[in-house]
């Protein structure tokens, strides 16, 4: 897809995702670039997706899975709290997330994308559902909640990591065959913004 079809700052990412298209739960999937209005991914197998779609609708649910390791807290003015949250990488092959590795410059070493996504968190035996992501980098995220002191005592002791999904619905724009015959497909998280559609 030609760069001048995208309205929207993208951010190259590498996170593993899950789409539940219909009744189909697929997996092995990569959100490859993420901007506040959509995603583009890879998959091996496009057709698996694509049997499942509505097709008045041509839309998806999917979880964006991530490890990652608490870094800061701060109180924010309206009594929530800010958590910061590094990405922890290494349960795989390649490293995931970090894509383009960057000199730090200040206590943030990458550029962050704002996103107003619900995201549900595992921490120790609890799950909170009740969570905001405010922003988005290659290696880390923003969240915002009300309980930290519950999140805080689920934390593991000696790395202070917890489990996260970033909940998403989309709908399907485009899709093309990328180099090495996996299919490479565009979603909006919301309004149309013009991008080429699949015929």
């Amino acid at each position: 897809m030609s760069e001048d079809k995208r309205q929207h700052p993208r951010m190259i990412v590498n996170f593993p995702v899950q789409a539940q298209v219909g009744e189909i739960v697929v997996e092995d999937l990569n959100v490859t670039d993420i901007s506040a209005t959509g995603m583009q991914i890879q998959s091996a197998d496009f057709d698996t997706l694509k049997g499942g779609f509505d097709t008045s609708l041509n839309q998806a649910h999917f979880e964006l899975q991530m490890d990652a390791r608490l870094a800061w807290v701060q109180n924010a003015s309206d009594g929530s709290f800010l958590t910061g949250w590094e990405f922890v990488f290494g349960r795989s092959n390649t490293d995931r997330g970090i894509v383009l590795k960057v000199e730090p410059e200040g206590k943030r070493r990458h550029d962050r994308l704002s996103l107003e996504l619900p995201i549900r968190a595992q921490v120790g035996a609890g799950n909170f559902e009740e969570l905001e992501l405010v922003d988005v980098s290659p290696s880390g995220m923003q969240l915002r909640c009300m309980d930290f002191d519950a999140i805080k005592d689920g934390l593991e002791p000696t790395g202070n990591r917890a489990q996260f999904t970033i909940l998403l619905q989309a709908r399907l724009a485009w899709v093309q065959t990328a180099e090495n015959q996996e299919f490479l497909t565009g979603w909006e998280f919301g309004e149309d913004t013009g991008e080429e559609r699949i015929g």
